[in-house]
């Protein structure tokens, strides 16, 4: 997963999470990673040997979920290689070698792996179908595109005819996260995605790893400073003038009779769900990882929403014309969350522990840019101890720790350009 700028991700600490859980006494069982977000935290307990519930609102960590936690295995794509339209492509054979190294180089520095992991899953052969599928999307033809294929281009480039906004403040400006190839190529693949997926050439899963795939470059790739919610409007950023190039994600296989499930709820939803209460999650540990300040995630990252939704828009030009602000999102898709809000945020995290019956609850959280310190100079610990008083007053725990416990990790939203300072995440515990 390449997200590391994504607010709030948890890769950088995953491995303070597991020590701090083997402290409590607890290396195996289930795991509910209730605000999915990347799914990273849930992608490195599946390698560590715990069932996963990975649950999150946003439809982008719905398909991430769909691809590196529930997929288990590599897939195929028979239906489609063996289709009229590949039989005169010819595959590049270097290209293969060249994004087979460049996977094995991802997998082995990355620490949701454990060391000799490409090897043992066969993954220089078994990720052939995939690099055969990918190869022919980053050489489709860009010419004489239709309307919904050039989508990207019209509604979210300078060049485009529909990319006009008017900000709030009374500014007129085109709408710049792509550059004209980029944008093209992108409406280009994900049409075809969906056709292949409509004709039934592809099976959900495989449509899930080549949404995946496409959104892992496009967080590469698109004009902005980490997040979607506005973009560069002066320029393209260097990242922005490179080709969309279309990459394999590193797929998440481990044992087959562990049960990996993803949902897409909200969460103080969930354990309504009728799926969700047939899983026994009595001995289990929730993990929330919630949002704690006015940052609304489904409006900050839109586009991939946008992306992740794409082959379920039955009429995508209608969907287009609804966009709306500056950024360019469709307002019926957008999810308020009550976590965003100072006023709310304590009931909707005491409802989530309260109606969700694990033994162990794990929060993280941070006392700087919360709901108490934003705009202060100085961190507050107001947060810190209305999450102690929480986990103190719900009823049916026997155990909470009364101070959290600290993971030193790197701040992502520091300034661009800047130093990223070091920074304490904490962790709160309790059990039932």
């Amino acid at each position: 997963m390449y997200m590391d700028k994504y607010i709030g991700n948890k890769k950088v600490i995953v491995d303070g999470i597991k020590e701090f859980l083997e402290e409590k006494g607890i290396s195996d069982g289930l795991i509910i990673d209730v605000f999915a977000g990347t799914t990273n935290v849930s992608q490195y307990f599946k390698q560590r040997g715990f069932d996963v519930i990975s649950n999150d609102v946003n439809e982008f960590s719905y398909v991430l979920g769909k691809a590196y936690l529930e997929n288990n295995e590599f897939p195929s794509f028979e239906k489609l290689i063996n289709e009229s339209e590949f039989s005169s492509f010819v595959v590049s054979e270097e290209d293969l070698n060249k994004d087979k190294l460049y996977i094995q180089r991802k997998i082995e520095a990355d620490k949701i792996f454990e060391e000799g992991y490409y090897q043992k899953i066969n993954f220089d052969q078994n990720i052939e179908p995939l690099l055969k599928v990918l190869q022919y999307l980053n050489r489709i033809s860009l010419e004489n595109l239709s309307e919904e294929e050039a989508l990207f281009f019209d509604y979210y480039t300078v060049w485009g005819s529909q990319s006009t906004y008017k900000s709030a403040r009374g500014t007129i400006g085109k709408r710049n996260y792509f550059s004209e190839e980029n944008a093209k190529k992108l409406g280009k693949s994900l049409c075809l995605i969906k056709k292949w997926a409509n004709s039934n050439l592809i099976t959900d899963l495989e449509k899930y790893i080549l949404l995946a795939c496409i959104i892992e470059e496009v967080t590469l790739n698109a004009n902005v400073n980490g997040t979607f919610h506005d973009f560069n409007r002066s320029k393209l950023y260097p990242n922005a003038e490179a080709k969309l190039y279309f990459k394999p994600i590193m797929f998440n296989i481990f044992d087959e009779e562990k049960k990996y499930i993803v949902f897409r709820e909200d969460a103080n939803e969930l354990y309504k769900k009728n799926e969700f209460q047939n899983i026994d999650i009595s001995e289990s540990v929730l993990y929330i990882d919630p949002p704690y300040n006015f940052r609304q995630y489904s409006a900050y990252y839109h586009m991939l929403n946008f992306i992740a939704k794409y082959c379920d828009i039955d009429d995508l030009l209608k969907y287009a014309a609804e966009f709306k602000f500056v950024r360019g999102q469709n307002m019926d898709d957008n999810f308020n969350s009550r976590y965003c809000y100072k006023d709310k945020f304590v009931r909707a995290l005491t409802e989530l522990i309260d109606d969700t019956k694990s033994r162990h609850v794990l929060i993280s959280y941070y006392d700087e840019n919360n709901h108490w310190s934003h705009g202060k100079k100085e961190a507050s610990f107001e947060g810190r101890d209305a999450i102690i008083n929480i986990l103190k007053n719900v009823e049916g725990f026997s155990y909470y720790d009364k101070d959290p416990s600290t993971i030193k990790r790197k701040n992502y939203q520091s300034q661009s350009g800047g130093h990223k300072k070091m920074i304490d995440e904490l962790l709160f515990y309790a059990r039932r």
